[in-house]
């Protein structure tokens, strides 16, 4: 597909689908297809094979690789056994599917929150709880990250790369000093790096969410209201 974030490998049919596994997973760049998550992320949460249509229903795509999606556990579940009716694909009440389209095109960033776009979207938001806890944390992480390895890089590499003749005379000797001081300590700057991926290494993803009994409910009387057929979810964080 044109704008599709994911582009699946050619592969050898197989007739257990559970053979897909690493390639399912290095197609999907080790993230959820649905809530993005990466492996690395999840912390404690698992990952599993999900079958986008479900296999109770659609016995025939069991093994048939374009059904199948890299999804982390909480949304594999949220989604359940979920699929549309004509009514609701007219209505956009589908899940939306990374390897066929962009999903920026349905959903919008405001800060750490999730907003639908379009109809599909905002049904996403809703059947898969994609502004739980979990998900934001991960976004504010993922913020931060972003920009302070933008400002460290940025910095680093224009006083790596400065002309000499460029600095006032006066300034010269100090600027060699603090040129050397970084290139003599490369073993200290590592270790800071490392420090720092720790502080984002302590997984507030298993952390119990307050807010979520309420959301869950608010999901659910949203669900009822477009009459989609969806279990209860686990609520275990």
């Amino acid at each position: 597909m044109e704008n599709a974030l994911v582009v699946r490998s050619e592969v050898k049919p197989e007739k257990d689908y559970h053979k897909y596994r690493d390639r399912l997973r290095f197609d999907f760049v080790y993230s959820c297809a649905y809530c993005t998550m990466t492996e690395l992320e999840a912390a404690g949460i698992g990952f599993e094979i999900d079958h986008y249509l479900p296999k109770e229903k659609f016995p025939e795509l069991i093994s048939q690789y374009h059904n199948l999606m890299w999804s982390c556990r909480r949304c594999n579940r949220s989604k359940s056994d979920y699929s549309p009716d004509a009514e609701d694909d007219r209505n956009g009440y589908v899940v939306l599917r990374i390897d066929e389209c962009d999903p920026r095109d349905h959903l919008e960033s405001d800060h750490l929150f999730l907003k639908g776009r379009t109809t599909k979207g905002q049904f996403n938001i809703e059947l898969l709880d994609l502004n739980r806890k979990q998900l934001r944390q991960i976004r504010e992480c993922r913020e931060r990250l972003f920009k302070a390895a933008e400002y460290i890089a940025f910095g680093v590499q224009q006083l790596m790369s400065m002309n000499l003749d460029r600095i006032p005379p006066r300034n010269r000797v100090p600027f060699q000093k603090i040129r050397r001081y970084i290139l003599d300590r490369k073993e200290e700057v590592s270790e800071s790096i490392e420090s720092l991926l720790r502080e984002f290494a302590h997984s507030e993803l298993l952390d119990i969410d307050p807010e979520q009994e309420e959301r869950r409910k608010k999901a659910k009387r949203y669900l009822r209201e477009i009459r989609a057929i969806v279990p209860e979810r686990d609520v275990t964080p």
